[in-house]
C-alpha cells in the first residue's frame, strides 16, 4: 500500500466521521441537549478532511521499472 492510498483512505474516514458529528449534533440538539463540544470537533474534523483530500489529490505513486 503507497501513501497516497494511505492518504486518501484517511481523507475517506475523516469525511465519514465529519457527516456522523454533523448528525450527532442535530440529533443532540433536536433533545435539546447541549452540543457547544460537538461544534469544536465538527471544525476539526471538516478542516481536517479538507486538507487529507487536497493533500491525497495531490500525491501521485509511481512504481518503479526495474530492467533486468
Amino acid at each position: 500500500m503507497d501513501v497516497a492510498s494511505i492518504v486518501r483512505l484517511m481523507a475517506t474516514l475523516a469525511w465519514l466521521l465529519f457527516f456522523a458529528v454533523i448528525v450527532l449534533a442535530v440529533v443532540r440538539a433536536s433533545r435539546n441537549r447541549p452540543v457547544k463540544g460537538l461544534t469544536t470537533v465538527i471544525i476539526i474534523l471538516g478542516v481536517s478532511a479538507l486538507l487529507l483530500s487536497i493533500a491525497g489529490a495531490g500525491l501521485v505513486f509511481m512504481q518503479m521499472i526495474q530492467n533486468p
